[in-house]
């Protein structure tokens, strides 16, 4: 058979041995007849590396790629064709790997901030921050990311001005140690804070006299006959 599948021939011959030439010549020396009639598998079939891309990138690492393309598919029972992303039809390979010269970006100037204090020697400031950075050839990113400005300079820092103080006041024991105060006024608050510190101040008194508890019947120095301080039964009684 001239082919094992989708179809072929095959033939026979026979020679004229003896007879009348005119009569064999009209007589058939040669026989035909099909062969092969089952369906030839067919095998996918790529064509040639098609020519590689363009470059995706002038710079910084691109990539090219190149791909096959099917011809033929495969019949019933071959093997598929390979999928796209197969490396039998897609390769890639690195292009423009140079570095890009890139310019610094900056951002927009932020707004002022407050002024630091409310009196001279305070500043503001404002700043800015960088988008992309500088590479290669390109402009260089300033070191310098902030302004600063004076502020309130026409007010003179002041201190807090204050009263005398008072005098101390009166033990708030007899005995046993007690408590005293003095106080003092603010007459005029610093122009740089809200708050002048301390305007009172406490120390302690009679703390070296001892308390002595008065003698059933006796009369002690003090409201009701037992003083200030209630140090025993009658006392406590006496309310």
């Amino acid at each position: 058979c001239t082919s094992s599948c989708n179809g072929g021939v095959q033939f026979r011959k026979r020679t004229m041995i003896e007879g009348e030439t005119d009569v064999c010549e009209t007589l058939p020396t040669t026989m035909f007849r099909s062969c092969g009639l089952i369906g030839c598998q067919r095998k996918c079939e790529l064509s040639s590396w098609l020519e590689w891309t363009t470059c995706n990138q002038d710079c910084g690492g691109g990539q090219q790629t190149r791909v096959r393309i099917i011809n033929q598919l495969p019949s019933a029972g071959a093997p598929p064709c390979p999928s796209e992303t197969a490396s039998e039809r897609l390769q890639l390979k690195p292009c423009n790997t140079q570095i890009c010269d890139r310019d610094c970006v900056l951002s927009e100037w932020s707004a002022w901030s407050k002024c630091s204090g409310s009196c001279a020697g305070a500043q503001q400031t404002k700043s800015r921050t960088i988008q992309t950075s500088a590479s290669g050839k390109g402009t260089p990113c300033p070191s310098n990311l902030m302004l600063y400005r004076p502020c309130n300079e026409n007010i003179p820092c002041v201190s807090c001005q204050f009263s005398p103080w008072s005098a101390w006041s009166s033990c708030s024991k007899t005995c046993a140690g007690g408590v005293q105060e003095r106080i003092r006024d603010v007459l005029q608050k610093a122009a740089q804070t809200s708050s002048c510190g301390s305007t009172a101040q406490k120390r302690a008194c009679n703390s070296g006299i001892t308390c002595s508890n008065p003698s059933p019947g006796s009369n002690p120095t003090g409201t009701n006959g037992c003083g200030k301080y209630k140090t025993n039964s009658l006392c406590a009684d006496a309310g």
